[in-house]
This record gives C-alpha cells, structure tokens and sequence, in this order.
C-alpha cells in the first residue's frame, strides 16, 4: 500500500507499508476491496493520425492525434505518458493531461471505457517520414501501472496527406 503526507510548507512524505511503524504502538492498515490491477487499455482501438500543416510545402509542422481507450477497475485511470519514435529512431516522451492526470479522485465511472484523445503539434523541421508511436504508459490513482509497447506496430507518415 503507497500512503503519502503533506504538510503545510508543501514537503510530501511517501510510504509503501501495509503496517505503520509509531514506536511501540502500530495501526494495522487493511482494505476489503484492495486496487491491485492497472488500468485497461483497449489495443483493439487505438488510432493514431498525422496531418502536414501546410500540405502544399510540408516544413514538418504536423498535427497529431491520437485516440486511445481505457479504463480501471477500482482507483480510475491517473497519470499516462507515451512516446513517438522518429524515423531516425530518436524517442520523443509525452505526458497526456487528460482530465484526472492531476486529481487525486477519478472524477467519473472508473469502470467504463473512456475514450481519450492526444492532441499535439510536431514543430517546424521535425523529421519526415514514418513517425511510430513506441509505446503507452497507464497509471491507475492507487500506483499500479502498465506499459504497452507498440515498436514497429503502430506508424504514421508526416508527409503523407491521407495517413
């Protein structure tokens, strides 16, 4: 079990205990319905698209959107990063703010399949090419997380006006 404690000035403390040590006296820390189990991700449909912004002269500013699935069973879908890979295999991390990235609470049915979509811009003189998307990071708000990897599985072309 991850605790955390925060005081007044900002400092936070994490713990990872099912027992807290308080000297001589100790609180046994249990739970009847425990989050174990990260977060879903539904690889049957995630999508992933790449426009030029300027079609006529690509400059390699690209929009991108990526659309993914996901769900938890108990705590609710928390933190998620993912990572393009270019096409001279140059990694570039992400972090996805959906709505619930920052809060402590999943706000909403954590159990059903939600539908998020990232949104970015590839700056100016980012390499064309076939861009991938390596891989996605889920975390759940009770720390369990799950990392897919998609290498050579998931692609789009960033001059390529119908990828």
């Amino acid at each position: 079990m991850v605790s955390s404690g925060r005081d007044a000035a900002g400092n936070t403390d994490y713990s990872n205990a099912d027992e807290l040590d308080l000297g001589n006296n100790r609180i046994l820390v249990t739970t009847s319905n425990p989050d174990s189990a990260p977060p879903a991700l539904d690889l049957n449909n995630v999508s992933i698209s790449g426009t030029p912004s300027n079609a006529d002269a690509p400059n390699g500013e690209t929009y991108v959107k990526i659309v993914y699935y996901a769900k938890d069973d108990k705590s609710g879908l928390g933190k998620v990063n993912y990572t393009l890979r270019d096409p001279q295999g140059i990694d570039h991390f992400k972090y996805h703010y959906h709505d619930n990235f920052y809060s402590l609470y999943f706000d909403g049915d954590p159990t059903t399949l939600k539908r998020y979509e990232i949104n970015i811009v590839l700056p100016v003189g980012s390499a064309p090419g076939i861009w991938g998307l390596s891989s996605i990071y889920l975390q759940d708000k009770a720390g369990n997380f799950i990392k897919h990897d998609f290498t050579e599985i998931v692609r789009f072309d960033v001059n390529n006006i119908d990828s």
